[in-house]
């Protein structure tokens, strides 16, 4: 019987459902009834300042370019045939990503079709698909939003604050990095970085709205093993 702790929101009066899969993933349903809206949260504890850390293939430190969370979010979005945003477009789910400083977040809102769109989530996070090509296409695009923000006067503020802030720590780095450190992005790195920080025991699902709490679960815990090849 799988193990299932309920939190209640004293404030809210809201309950959470959280367990923890067999491969080490947290999963949180936020109970919502009588919402028809239904969002699902793919995410990772790895931000743009794990830029020096232990690979964990190799067991050695080493040191990645600035932004390359940011670029690696860009790219789970595209596998081989298609990519996450027109699958998620097809069915009429509206989908987006982010990255901040110690996180990455992948994330769909629906009114239906709940099922397929945690389905083109999790086989978004767990088939990554790098190649020299979509790299260095990817460092384009990424080079013209780094470029555009450089023009956004409240962004500018707000990183020349924290330049002034701090002298070492890399929280005064852009997110998305600098044109000049995306350009040593290449897919070994990404690889790298995927196999370090996207394992299940570093990632949690959240799932908000009115869904039976069990079969949610057993939902994601099947397309997780479906990914795996476990099934």
């Amino acid at each position: 019987m799988r193990n299932i702790k309920i939190e209640v929101s004293r404030s809210l009066g809201e309950s959470t459902y959280i367990t923890t899969l067999e491969n080490g993933l947290k999963v949180y349903i936020c109970k919502k009834k009588g919402f028809n809206k239904k969002i699902g949260i793919f995410g990772t504890k790895y931000g743009s300042l794990d830029n020096d850390f232990i690979d964990i293939r190799t067991r050695k430190r080493i040191k990645v370019p600035d932004g390359i969370a940011h670029f690696l979010e860009h790219k789970l979005f595209e596998n081989e045939k298609e990519n996450a945003l027109d699958m998620f477009s097809e069915i009429g789910v509206d989908s987006n990503a982010y990255t901040s400083f110690d996180r990455t977040i992948y994330y769909f809102e629906t009114s239906n079709r709940f099922e397929e769109a945690i389905d083109i989530l999790i086989k978004m996070i767990k088939e990554p698909y790098f190649t020299d090509e979509n790299v260095a296409k990817e460092q384009g695009i990424i080079s013209q939003e780094i470029s555009k923000y450089d023009d956004d006067t409240k962004y500018t503020v707000y990183y020349n604050l924290l330049r002034a802030m701090y002298q070492k720590n890399p929280i005064r780095v852009n997110i998305a990095g600098t044109i000049e450190s995306i350009s040593y992005i290449n897919k070994e790195l990404l690889y790298t970085c995927y196999n370090t920080f996207y394992s299940p025991q570093n990632m949690f699902i959240l799932v908000i709205g009115d869904v039976d709490v069990n079969k949610t679960i057993e939902l994601i815990d099947n397309r997780m093993k479906k990914y795996d090849g476990d099934i």
